[in-house]
């Protein structure tokens, strides 16, 4: 394997450093541009909870909701949402704040009908 000489391999661009480095230009993204990107993942995976929540106040019905599952997927989001405060990504506060709320509902409504 041929070893790159160091300026060539100080240089050479790693998705994991990204945010981490000094000289923006050698980013391959925008930072409005990952920002976009976390706003549009964050608002496909809060959203897809809003059937669930609608079937299940609609229904009453929670015979096939795990509530160790809702308990613990909760319990992760709470995680996730302090992370986003402290790390002051909109993105994250935002996302895990809504789906907190439609988590929380569908966790009440197994608490209450079984």
């Amino acid at each position: 394997m041929r070893r790159l000489p160091s300026a060539e391999r100080r240089n050479r661009l790693c998705l994991l450093d990204l945010p981490f480095r000094a000289n923006r230009r050698q980013t391959a993204m925008s930072t409005a541009a990952i920002e976009a990107l976390g706003f549009c993942a964050a608002l496909l995976t809060t959203f897809c909870w809003l059937p669930q929540a609608w079937q299940t106040i609609k229904t009453r019905d929670t015979s096939g909701i795990s509530l160790w599952t809702q308990a613990l997927f909760a319990t992760g989001i709470v995680l996730w949402l302090v992370y986003g405060v402290l790390i002051a990504s909109w993105p994250l506060i935002g996302a895990n704040t809504v789906t907190l709320a439609l988590v929380l509902v569908i966790l009440t409504m197994k608490l209450r009908y079984g």
